[in-house]
């Protein structure tokens, strides 16, 4: 949720504001779930980038 602050977990909505200002209020997160399941503190988690962002790169 854009308004839950990452560090503490508490809705706030100055985290919305933040992000208009630092980003002019763009700023995007698109992720696929491939495998249901939960992600704890301390799992091993990859990044893969689409087959476009790769080329790119």
């Amino acid at each position: 949720m854009t308004t839950v602050d990452p560090d503490t977990l508490e809705r706030d909505p100055e985290v919305l504001k933040d992000i208009g200002r630092r980003f002019r209020g763009r700023i995007a997160l698109n992720a696929d779930v491939l495998r249901p399941g939960t992600v704890s503190v301390g799992d091993e988690v990859e990044l893969v980038l689409p087959l476009a962002a790769a080329i790119d790169a």
